[in-house]
């Protein structure tokens, strides 16, 4: 083995990619080859899209994983996440990847991730990643119909209105989860030819509304929405029949969740006392249910509001469920819990 891999090695013709030995980045490419995984390639050219030294936490990819598909949910949501461990235990072992600050998180070396990104543009990968270049507009595209992951992040647009036909498109990510984004307006038509995108992150965005196109995503597997400004009017999301993971934040809860049959996970930050009765029962093969605020709220009479913890307790699919709650007598004794997955 040792001798097969020299003899690759040796007769690699040498890359150049400026400021980075030849060498550096053959032995590189050489590691990403030696992976005979493909999804196992894909998880790791995804680390990519995040910033220089930024810490990836395995959430994102998680998430971004089972839009892809390179994290299958032919099981369950645990599965994946058993999965997505596995590949980055290798990945680490290959010096590939490296420890995050924190559990849960993982690293890029810069001279890497360079690497990758090389590695994404020119293996057929469509990986354009754009990441704090000043950008103040939608970048033009000169390979249309190519690019396939496309990342945004740390740059300064506030409106999107250009209409670009992207058909392989499945990956758009427009800011670092967690930081602030300038993204304040979306033009109608902007989604109409991404009719291929699975995976749409925008994070802490100041929307005043959702563009229409977006019902155009019929092939929408993950959908994170978390407005920064006031609280946004989501109803068109119900028209996305496919999503697997809904992840919400200052957003008007109008949506119609029986329709989304499909979501295994719902993080929304949100009380469970807004939500309609008998619309979480629906979801009936949720996996994962977060809902960060409170669980009810005091009527003038200082009675509490009884809410739908009962249907909750009805998702035998459920792995995990975080409900934050605000007064200790909310956890009535009455509510039957069967969960046996929790």
């Amino acid at each position: 083995m040792w001798e097969d891999a020299l003899r690759k090695l040796k007769s690699s013709e040498p890359t150049e990619l400026e400021g980075i030995m030849p060498q550096v980045i053959t032995s590189i490419k050489f590691s990403y080859d030696y992976i005979k995984d493909e999804e196992m390639k894909l998880c790791f050219l995804f680390c990519c899209l995040f910033p220089e030294d930024y810490n990836i936490n395995l959430s994102d990819l998680r998430r971004y994983g089972i839009g892809e598909g390179f994290l299958k949910v032919d099981g369950n949501i645990l599965q994946s996440q058993v999965k997505l461990e596995a590949y980055i235990k290798k990945l680490k072992a290959c010096n590939l990847l490296l420890d995050g600050e924190e559990e849960g998180q993982v690293k890029m070396h810069d001279v890497v991730r360079d690497t990758a990104i090389w590695i994404g543009r020119k293996n057929g990968q469509g990986f354009l990643v754009k990441i704090g270049v000043g950008l103040t507009d939608w970048p033009q595209l000169k390979e249309e119909n190519i690019v396939q992951r496309i990342s945004l992040m740390e740059n300064k647009i506030r409106r999107l209105s250009q209409l670009q036909e992207l058909p392989q498109l499945r990956t758009l990510l427009f800011e670092v989860p967690g930081s602030k984004s300038h993204l304040e307006h979306i033009e109608d038509v902007f989604f109409e030819g991404m009719k291929a995108l699975v995976n749409l992150d925008l994070d802490n965005t100041r929307l005043s509304w959702l563009p229409s196109s977006i019902s155009c995503l019929t092939n929408l597997q993950t959908l994170v929405l978390k407005n920064d400004f006031e609280e946004l009017d989501v109803s068109i999301i119900g028209e996305l029949k496919r999503l697997k993971i809904l992840e919400l934040k200052k957003c008007n809860f109008s949506i119609e969740f029986a329709q989304l049959t499909n979501l295994r996970v719902l993080h929304m930050d949100i009380p469970l006392s807004s939500i309609p009765t008998n619309v979480i029962s629906k979801l009936v093969h949720l996996e994962e249910l977060h809902l960060s605020l409170h669980y009810g709220s005091k009527k003038k009479d200082d009675e509490f509001e009884h809410c739908n913890l009962v249907e909750v307790t009805s998702l035998e699919c459920l792995t995990s469920l975080k409900v934050a709650v605000d007064e200790v007598q909310l956890l009535s004794q009455d509510v039957p819990f069967h969960l046996n997955q929790l």
